[in-house]
């Protein structure tokens, strides 16, 4: 009579929870059905099939929830242990286990199935990421502090940060005060703190960064392209002054007259759309050189992420190619826009091929 597991799961948690009908009392056993832990116990549970770590009771007085116990397979038998596992933590990696040390509140991480600390209780935090890495935070009486480490405890990104984000190929590190962000690659290398994002991911190969210029709020007042961000209860002003894109190297590979343009979108099928001074709309192909001068109204299909992208001219939207060319009339204005469909205001939405998906 064993208890409901999941087979996927099995491979990294080659045991079972097994009641002796005999004794009524429950043990643990292996996938042969070979007794590793005498049944001796009145209870025994696990959670989220953590490695080699369950939670017993030896008499109905006991608290099941109290004592955590590791599974010692060599041996035969659980072994009690003073830490408390992360039993919410979404993966565990390699049989590696993140714990809470009771004592100094502070997180490690030990190897499941012998005990041995791999990173000592130091941590405020830890995560275990989707890649190779694991996220880290430390706390000081300002603030808390965010970077990435190995499981050897190496330090692949400063721990420095107010938070960590993934972008494409690269880490990002964002400053408390916001005032910069260093861009890393996924080993760890430094690449630039010149620029800031603009947008989430890479499109076509490329990135869409922007530098700024810190100023004051009364130097923010008199500009049409100030931009502010809040810290700590704070506001940091800057000018917008150019934007550009990178390769996932780091390199630059365009960079927009600033004074020109003031808007460029991401790259879909080889074009990004641009605005210029006058608020028109034009687009560029990936060596930056421009393919459609400005002369469109904004719409909410102006990306091509097929075909065609949809443009305002005069009082009418249509489908473009990538030559500028008119190729479809709209029979009324767009509403709404997402990557595979445009839906006007007569409720009718289309593909960005220009095929029409509902009536």
């Amino acid at each position: 009579n064993t208890h409901e597991n999941y087979q996927e799961k099995l491979t990294r948690q080659p045991f079972l929870i097994c009641e002796d009908l005999k004794s009524e009392k429950f043990g643990i056993i292996d996938l042969k059905g070979d007794w590793v832990v005498l049944p001796q116990f009145v209870k025994i549970s696990q959670h989220n099939f953590i490695p080699n770590h369950f939670q017993a009771a030896a008499t109905e007085k006991d608290n099941l929830n109290e004592h955590w116990y590791r599974l010692d397979a060599i041996e035969k038998k659980l072994i009690k242990v003073t830490y408390e596992p992360d039993v919410w933590s979404k993966k565990n990696r390699k049989n590696m286990l993140i714990v809470g040390n009771p004592i100094n509140k502070k997180e490690g991480m030990l190897r499941a199935t012998d005990g041995k600390i791999m990173i000592p209780y130091e941590y405020e935090d830890l995560g275990f990421r989707e890649d190779d890495f694991i996220d880290a935070e430390l706390k000081d009486e300002n603030s808390r502090k965010k970077g990435i480490i190995t499981d050897e405890n190496k330090i692949v990104i400063p721990i420095e940060f107010k938070y960590v984000k993934d972008v494409g190929r690269f880490l990002v590190g964002y400053s408390h005060d916001l005032e910069a962000e260093k861009i890393y690659d996924r080993t760890g290398k430094f690449i630039t703190q010149d620029y800031f994002l603009s947008a989430d991911q890479f499109s076509d190969g490329l990135l869409k960064v922007v530098t700024k210029k810190v100023v004051t709020k009364e130097e923010c007042e008199i500009s049409d392209s100030c931009l502010y961000s809040t810290a700590n209860g704070k506001k940091k002003y800057y000018l917008f002054q150019q934007y550009h894109f990178i390769d996932e190297t780091g390199e630059r590979k365009i960079s927009l007259d600033p004074t020109k343009f003031n808007d460029v979108g991401d790259f879909h099928n080889g074009r990004a759309w641009i605005k210029n001074e006058e608020g028109l709309y034009g687009y560029i192909d990936m060596s930056g050189k421009i393919v459609i001068e400005p002369q469109f109204e904004y719409t909410v299909g102006m990306d091509f992420y097929g075909k065609y992208a949809v443009v305002e001219i005069g009082d009418e939207e249509w489908f473009i190619d990538q030559a500028g060319k008119k190729i479809k009339k709209l029979p009324d204005s767009s509403k709404q826009g997402g990557k595979d469909w445009i839906m006007l205001y007569d409720g009718s939405k289309y593909n960005y091929d220009g095929e029409l998906i509902k009536q």
